[in-house]
């Protein structure tokens, strides 16, 4: 419980305190001046020029990638966690229906951005006590014994994200990383030991 409540301040700060920012529309070019729109009477017009009449101010979508989102912005699923840029570079997300089952914060940092290439590195920290001594009941629903002694547990996950435009709009991912936990107090878990086949009649 001690550590639920030292999390709560800092989700309640990523809810509300931070200033929110709408997504930005996409604007149009502006127009060429006068003397300019008479060359380009005479240039062929290019289904690239045509497309590109209109240029999006947002980025792609982070979840998953090695994208940021952009200082200020927020995004928020139904089923998704919260994300709010710090900067062009950094972002945090949290689950905002999970945070008080499964207390999980995120960074990610964008290390580098250039042509089609993004390389980021992700860090998270959990506490999956609360979650485990939900399931922690006698009859239906529970999974693990309640005469077992549950400490409180923290979990940390690294990641190396790296991000490749492969085609245009098409993004492909590879990550590598690590998990490491640990516990404070004693622990005591009741393993299921399976029968051996060959002792099975």
């Amino acid at each position: 419980m001690t550590a639920r409540l030292a999390l709560l301040p800092l989700f309640a700060f990523l809810l509300f305190a931070a200033p929110w920012t709408p997504p930005a529309k996409a604007l149009p070019r502006p127009a060429a001046a006068a003397d300019d729109e008479d060359d380009d009477d005479d240039a062929p017009s290019s289904d690239e020029d045509a497309a590109g009449s209109f240029e999006p101010e947002t980025r792609r979508f982070s979840p998953g990638t090695a994208y940021t989102l952009p200082a200020g912005r927020f995004e928020v699923g139904l089923f998704g966690p919260l994300r709010w840029g710090l900067s062009d570079d950094l972002e945090l997300s949290a689950h905002p229906l999970w945070f008080f089952t499964w207390p999980a914060v995120t960074a990610k940092k964008q290390l580098y951005h250039g042509g089609r290439l993004t390389v980021a590195t992700s860090h998270s920290l959990e506490i999956p006590t609360p979650f485990l001594r939900l399931i922690q009941v006698e009859g239906t629903g529970g999974i693990i014994p309640t005469d077992n002694e549950l400490p409180w547990f923290l979990m940390t996950d690294e990641r190396v994200l790296l991000t490749v435009e492969a085609l245009p709009g098409h993004d492909v991912t590879w990550f590598l990383g690590f998990t490491i936990a640990g516990h404070l107090g004693e622990m005591r878990l009741d393993t299921i030991d399976y029968p051996d086949r060959k002792s099975v009649v």
